[in-house]
């Protein structure tokens, strides 16, 4: 859960991570593919290197604490590189999108806190670095990141920041 959060995917993103994203050297992880549900096979999980859009495809930086969790999780566990990361019936297998979530909910439970939807920690994050974003270079960075334009990202997660502006803004004319 700590590779989800820091990454902060899409769900079906982080379903279909496998050793090959992770570039050991520089401590960064891949985001190149998904799991789909495919209507020709019946509603079978597929995996796919067709992201949402071409901005999705991109190359995240893992902190230290992290990118050592993971490559312990690797080699304890002995996972090839065109083995899931985290896998259903067996290792060629994604892990459901249901049992992820059921599992979250049961980690919030057991922290004791509310419990959260992968996509609502994934607009946590994107809020998170929204927070911080201070420049044009802080902004594009975050955007990037979470596979979104500038403009989208802030759209959607810096509204804040706009109403804290425009509180400046009158302050300086004296309009508050």
């Amino acid at each position: 859960f700590k590779l989800f959060f820091s990454l902060s995917p899409r769900l079906s993103e982080f379903l279909a991570l496998m050793p090959r994203c992770y570039d050991h050297d520089k401590k960064r992880m891949k985001i190149e593919q998904q799991i789909a549900c495919s209507y020709k096979d019946n509603g079978k999980t597929v995996l796919t290197n067709r992201l949402k859009t071409s901005g999705s495809y991109r190359t995240i930086a893992l902190s230290k604490d992290t990118a050592e969790l993971l490559e312990k999780y690797i080699s304890d566990f002995h996972i090839k590189d065109d083995e899931f990361l985290f896998w259903g019936t067996d290792r060629h297998t994604a892990y459901a999108k249901t049992t992820f979530r059921r599992r979250l909910d049961k980690y919030c439970d057991l922290a004791g806190v509310r419990r959260i939807n992968p996509h609502g920690a994934r607009h946590t994050m994107a809020t998170l670095l929204a927070a911080v974003s201070l420049t044009g270079e802080d902004i594009e960075a975050a955007a990037r990141r979470l596979g979104h334009s500038p403009e989208m990202f802030m759209n959607t997660y810096a509204n804040h920041k706009n109403e804290k502006r425009e509180s400046a803004l009158l302050d300086k004319i004296g309009w508050a």
